[in-house]
């Protein structure tokens, strides 16, 4: 009788992680595809208004001159200006500011990522400004590692 017993037992817990890994998966995919990245889902869940698609960028195979998109979505329903932006280094600069968008509406922002060297690991910022209150400032990263991509041990 206990076999019986520690059988349906078995199969029960099978079959309810069975089905919450499943639901994951889901919700996992959902966030993915709506989203973009689980930072967004944060940002959203903070109640901001412009949302990005994601806030740091790792580059693999860095080039002397690449342009690294940014979307962002005004999910208020209010238009919002991207006032401009302030970079951490002369080597990052925020493109086509300032930018104004409607309500529901994405726009491209293209930041230029133009390294100072290849020796090293490279961590840049740029801070966004826009005229919505409680989001004034944004922060996106690009970051690289040339040495670790020369060396083969990427990843």
């Amino acid at each position: 009788m206990q076999d019986r017993e520690r059988g349906k037992w078995s199969s029960w817990v099978a079959t309810t992680s069975i089905c919450f890994l499943t639901g994951l998966l889901a919700i996992t995919l959902f966030i993915k595809l709506h989203y973009g990245s689980l930072a967004t889902v944060a940002h959203a869940w903070r109640g901001d208004l412009v949302l990005f698609d994601r806030y740091e960028v790792a580059i693999d195979h860095p080039q002397p001159v690449q342009m690294v998109a940014f979307r962002m979505t005004n999910t208020s329903s209010q238009p919002i200006r991207i006032l401009g932006a302030q970079s951490s280094c002369t080597c990052v600069m925020a493109t086509g500011l300032p930018l104004n968008f409607a309500p529901g509406t994405t726009k491209t922002l293209e930041v230029r990522f133009k390294p100072k060297t290849m020796d090293g690991p490279i961590r840049e910022s740029v801070r966004v400004f826009t005229d919505r209150p409680g989001q004034q400032i944004i922060p996106l990263t690009i970051s690289t590692d040339p040495t670790r991509v020369a060396k083969g041990t990427n990843g």
